[in-house]
């Protein structure tokens, strides 16, 4: 799996700041063994027990954190997610970001954490504010400051965009802008701040169900299914990382061969998987329906950076084939919903 060559690719490199051979064997075979252990997902936003929470890995960890990471080591580490993550895009475009594959770009950031800037990388080791799947059914009602500044993030990105008027959410983008904005500001929010960019955001979701012909349920629902809606809702403005990893490793102005992203290959792969989920539908129809979402999510995402990628470039050829995919695509689309 993609999630697995990560941490295996930067846990080389960061054990050569370790000198003694064996601790260096040691290390990588300990942090390999530690990124295979099952993901699971807490009540209440809790996290994992971490590698560098270890009792027998802190010694080992503390030797390897005592000398600082040089530039050309934060440089391949963000090339070596750079390729993992368009080798998940080129192969799959259709699915989102595993919580996996999430959990080892956190965890190999955080083994370079702490490295100043240096010439041509400012603010080496800025984050992006990365997102994991949560499950409806363990939702406390409340989100992390990564979900809201995510949100954020992509609330400033895709204004004017495909992928803005398709989901109607104008209006909800900019309510976000202009009330996360001064808590993003903010570095002394505490808890407190955080409390108040989630009400924020869980309110943007409410906003969001009737612009989407979601019907409201009041009294006593399923719970389950509220809190679904509430958390697919969030995905929609968040994009789930797509805006977040584009921004970050520069995936989005780039053609492919400068480097970014092949986005029109993407969008015709991930029709080509929603139309195969029509002709060959799974046993379980509502799987099928959330597969189905999340791929035409995906594909709106990949058309929208395409675009925004042409009003950059004065390339008529480009344009032409961009407006011709685009015509093929709503001739299926009209094929496929009549």
């Amino acid at each position: 799996m993609i999630a697995d060559v990560v941490p295996m690719l930067s846990n080389a490199a960061a054990s050569n700041k370790i000198e003694d051979p064996i601790l260096r064997s040691l290390y990588c075979s300990l942090a390999v063994a530690f990124s295979r252990r099952r993901s699971l997902l807490l009540v209440d936003l809790s996290s994992q027990v971490r590698l560098d929470e270890l009792p027998w890995a802190k010694q080992i960890l503390c030797g390897l954190q005592a000398g600082s990471s040089s530039s050309s080591d934060v440089v391949a580490t963000i090339d070596t997610i750079r390729i993992a993550t368009r080798s998940w895009i080129d192969h799959f475009p259709h699915t989102m970001t595993p919580n996996r594959f999430v959990s080892s770009i956190k965890a190999v950031m955080r083994g370079l954490k702490g490295t100043g800037s240096t010439a041509g990388q400012p603010d080496a080791i800025e984050m992006p504010k990365l997102l994991e799947e949560l499950a409806s059914d363990i939702f406390m009602g409340s989100f992390s400051s990564n979900f809201s500044l995510s949100t954020l993030q992509a609330a400033r990105s895709l204004q004017g965009t495909l992928y803005e008027r398709y989901y109607n959410i104008g209006p909800i983008y900019d309510d976000l802008i202009a009330q996360l904005g001064p808590h993003a500001a903010r570095t002394d929010g505490g808890r407190e701040g955080v409390t108040a960019m989630s009400g924020v955001l869980l309110e943007a979701t409410t906003n969001c169900m009737p612009r989407w012909k979601v019907p409201v349920e009041t009294g006593r629902g399923n719970y389950t299914v509220a809190n679904g809606r509430t958390l697919e809702a969030v995905m929609v403005m968040s994009t789930h990382n797509l805006c977040q990893l584009y921004a970050w490793l520069g995936l989005g102005n780039a053609s492919p061969s400068e480097g970014g992203v092949d986005n029109m290959a993407a969008v015709r792969k991930t029709w080509k998987h929603i139309v195969g989920l029509f002709e060959s539908p799974p046993e379980d129809t509502y799987y099928g329906y959330r597969m189905v979402a999340y791929a035409w999510r995906q594909l709106l995402f990949f058309l929208s950076m395409e675009e925004k990628r042409l009003t950059h470039a004065d390339d008529a050829d480009s344009i032409a084939a961009f407006r011709a995919t685009m015509a093929a695509l709503c001739d299926d689309c009209l094929l496929y919903t009549s």
